[in-house]
């Protein structure tokens, strides 16, 4: 059911940079000219994602990429920012630096961490991925585990690529007790038409995988989750981001924050809206002249289902 006078922002995700040590498919074009535009240093991100917290009384906030753990940029950030007293913060990352940086981030108040992991075969994860050690990824996770993270695993399955291993993952994930989420093919950016068409593996064909070991509940989707989850009864649980199979767009309280300080209310419109004049003006100019671009870019989401845009996941951190 819609609800669109119940239609607002609760979760903000900051790409911390555009930058990345992998170049997985389903996110990265070879053939992508540069990316323009300096990104903001770490203090100038954590004033507008305090600004935005201010308007908006933001619930999570999620860190991403390109690869949030290149460099100090992750940590200078979190140290920029301070304590937020409403918001959650979180992270996602391809794990290959992460076995370094689990004390870092405990320190700044992290708690949950979600990691990149599309095969737990070393030659076809090196393939998804151009070039990723699975060892890296593998030990990020465990350390993270030892230190006491809630780790959430995202997978996203391609056909003809890594598709054999969604009952693989699963299987790692309920004997770790971690929680897997299958995300479906987006027809974002060079994935668009025929190839999108050629590569996706949805719900269904996820699904019918898994039913051949496990048994299947599906749950109750709560209002603005991205996930459908399912129970393994005795085991754990799972979730499939069915982004194409089964759209939630009519009720997505998602905004995103790029590297370069552009706000994108929607995936499907790819519209963008400049906040870098914000960092020259007090709180109170800032804020007047936020929350109008915070309506136009509300403005901006679809109501029934993504639709497909130019933009390039990896410039806008999924």
């Amino acid at each position: 059911m819609n609800r669109p006078l119940e239609r607002q922002f609760r979760s903000l995700r900051v790409s911390l940079t555009a930058r990345c040590d992998l170049a997985c498919h389903y996110c990265v074009d070879p053939n992508a000219a540069p990316v323009k535009g300096s990104e903001l240093k770490s203090a100038e991100l954590a004033q507008l994602v305090r600004l935005l917290d201010h308007a908006l009384g933001l619930q999570k906030i999620k860190l991403t990429g390109g690869e949030p753990l290149l460099g100090q940029k992750t940590e200078d950030f979190l140290d920029a920012l301070g304590p937020l007293p409403g918001p959650e913060i979180s992270l996602t990352t391809n794990g290959q630096r992460l076995a370094g940086k689990v004390e870092a981030l405990r320190q700044r108040g992290l708690s949950r961490i979600n990691v990149s992991l599309d095969s737990l075969d070393a030659q076809r994860f090196a393939d998804c991925t151009r070039g990723g050690k699975l060892d890296a990824t593998l030990a990020g996770i465990e350390a993270a585990q030892a230190a006491g993270f809630s780790v959430k695993l995202n997978m996203v399955p391609q056909r003809g690529r890594n598709e054999q291993d969604c009952l693989p993952l699963l299987e790692f994930a309920l004997a770790r007790g971690l929680e897997l989420r299958y995300i479906e093919l987006m027809p974002m950016g060079h994935l668009r038409g025929p190839s999108f068409d050629a590569q996706f593996w949805g719900m269904q064909d996820i699904l019918a995988q898994l039913r051949c070991r496990f048994e299947l509940v599906e749950s109750h989707r709560p209002w603005s989750s991205t996930a459908l989850e399912f129970m393994v009864p005795e085991r754990g649980r799972f979730g499939v981001i069915a982004n194409h199979s089964r759209p939630f767009c009519h009720d997505c309280d998602r905004l995103r924050l790029s590297a370069q300080g552009e706000l994108v209310g929607c995936l499907s419109s790819g519209q963008a809206f400049n906040l870098r004049p914000l960092l020259g003006l007090n709180e109170d100019q800032a804020l007047a002249r936020l929350r109008p671009l915070l309506a136009e870019a509300l403005a901006t989401k679809q109501e029934l289902s993504f639709v497909g845009s130019a933009l390039g996941m990896k410039l806008i951190g999924g």
